[in-house]
Formats: C-alpha cells, structure tokens, sequence
C-alpha cells in the first residue's frame, strides 16, 4: 500500500495532485454561506427562527455563542468567524456603523481602527466623521480624535 500525504491529495489534478477536495476548509465554507443567507435573507423561516432562537436582540454577526446551543448553530458560529475574514463595509451615510468596533476602513480586507477610545468617543458612529451635507469626511472632528488618541499615548 502506498501512503499519500493528504497535502498532496488535496493538490489539484493540473498540478499533480489528486484532485480531492479539503473537506474542512469546503465545510467551512458552506457554513459561511449559511451564515451570509441568514444575514442577507432575514425574512427567510431559518433565519427568523435563528434569529428568535439565538440572537434576538442584535445582528447576526454582532450574535455569540451560546452554552446551550446547539450542534448545528454551533457550526454556523464558526461559519461566521470564515465570514469575518473577508467581511467590510461600505460606508454609505455610516449611520449603522461603529466607528471603533466595525471593520469600516477598507473594502479590500476588514480593518478595524487602531484605540482606545476615550469616553467621549466610546459610540463614536461613522456618521460623525462626515458631513451632512455633502457626505464628505468632517476633517475637524477626525483631528480632534487623532489628537485625543494621541495625547492618551504619550501619557
């Protein structure tokens, strides 16, 4: 009997490899799609159910694993973790998105800003770094939150 390793079963046919599929990385990947259904199908009967079941009072992914869950939304936990990887926003007029906590930054990968926030700017929203008017950035109040950040560093 001849052993293969299981990097080299996993290896596409085209570049000598055997052509099987990486059944956890596929599995996780369909828990991710699961996941991103029930965000973007809210009015779906799995999602309403999950929703009313497991995280009543937030979003889908502002949701936490529970003690008592179960072994299917469990899986669909770890689906969310797959999604996080690759999730961004756009901003829009950045009503619904946290300043400090939400990957906003970049929509090529999630990056978060860099804190502590003070207690002034703790529930900081995108909206207030842009202008009502024209939805440009409020350079004015981006200063005062660098300066803010800055003086905490320095003491």
């Amino acid at each position: 009997m001849a052993w293969v390793s299981w990097d080299r079963m996993a290896t596409p046919k085209c570049v000598g490899g055997l052509g099987f599929k990486d059944s956890e990385s596929f599995n996780d990947s369909l828990l991710a799609k699961l996941g991103w259904r029930i965000m973007n199908n809210p009015e779906a009967l799995l999602s309403q159910v999950l929703k009313g079941k497991y995280f009543p009072d937030c979003s889908f992914m502002e949701s936490t694993q529970k003690q008592t869950a179960s072994h299917g939304w469990t899986g669909i936990m770890e689906g969310k973790e797959v999604l996080k990887k690759g999730l961004g926003y756009l901003v829009g007029d950045g009503e619904n998105i946290s300043g400090w906590y939400d990957p906003w930054l970049s929509i090529s990968k999630p990056l978060i800003p860099i804190g502590p926030p003070t207690l002034e700017n703790q529930q900081l929203r995108v909206r207030d770094l842009l202008l009502q008017e024209s939805n440009e950035w409020n350079c004015l109040w981006c200063d005062c939150i660098y300066l803010s950040m800055r003086s905490l560093s320095d003491n």
